[in-house]
């Protein structure tokens, strides 16, 4: 039961509907949501995006993504989590997203264990196996972080401006000057590298077009355009960074960019 808005608005109204357990996540339904795991609005595909008809509300998403591993086991369920996991920018946010939600999931079977469709599709098998993954990878993240500490950072930086002002002459002859006749293009280009770092081959196990690319190495790329020539690599890659949040995959025009390229470098 979704409580109109308006009644939402006196403070008596609210207490009421707490107490009487109305005011649930039903109010927020038309959210927008962060999508930690890809989807596509199209027909359904044996592979491991999501597929929706229509733009879906945040509880259509959350459910598609725990019934989409009901395909999966075993080791096949953690390939398809690792697909999502590797293509989402923010690892932390992935990780606690998961792990909250299949949690939630663990709590939600206990109350109505009872029920016979609640033991169906080793539900609790699947859920205990994401917790678990969660919790090694996040282990494994704070483990990579703590071998390269903030202080490494910090010096490591001032070094880099050191010899960056020193040895800038001779690094910059060595620089590309590669020109585009309109500057809005080059943040299109961006979005075209990033692009080309998600061809694969279409089908449940598409191989993918490059066995490393990082943004690191498109740094190095667009070092050899102009407006990039002088800018330091975490300037170059924190402007990488704002357009892979702008690069929408569900938008009609990258998904025929992503199509044409899939076709081009696999048919």
């Amino acid at each position: 039961m979704r409580i109109p808005d308006r009644w939402m608005d006196n403070k008596y109204a609210r207490f009421t509907w707490s107490v009487l357990s109305l005011r649930n996540t039903s109010l927020h339904v038309d959210d927008p949501f962060i999508p930690f795991f890809e989807y596509k609005i199209g027909p359904y595909k044996p592979d491991y995006l999501l597929y929706f008809q229509s733009e879906p509300l945040i509880f259509q998403y959350k459910l598609e993504i725990f019934a989409k591993m009901a395909e999966y086991m075993g080791y096949e369920l953690i390939l398809f989590i690792e697909h999502h996991y590797n293509a989402f920018h923010d690892k932390e946010a992935f990780i606690k997203f998961l792990r909250e939600e299949a949690v939630s999931n663990l709590k939600w079977r206990k109350r109505v264990c009872w029920l016979p469709w609640a033991r169906l599709y080793n539900f609790r098998d699947r859920m205990e196996a994401i917790v678990h993954w969660t919790t090694e990878t996040a282990k494994q993240l704070r483990e990579e972080k703590a071998q390269t500490p903030q202080q490494a950072y910090d010096k490591t930086d001032v070094i880099a401006d050191i010899v960056a002002e020193q040895v800038g002459a001779l690094v910059q002859s060595y620089m590309g000057k590669i020109a585009v006749y309109n500057q809005l293009h080059l943040k299109k280009l961006i979005q075209l590298l990033i692009a080309l770092q998600y061809v694969e081959r279409p089908g449940k196990k598409g191989q993918k077009l490059f066995r490393s690319f990082t943004d690191t190495d498109m740094t190095a790329i667009l070092r050899q355009f102009e407006p990039y020539g002088d800018k330091k690599p975490n300037t170059i890659q924190k402007e990488i960074a704002d357009e892979r949040l702008q690069f929408k995959p569900n938008d009609p025009l990258i998904e025929r960019l992503q199509k044409a390229l899939d076709e081009f470098f696999f048919y």
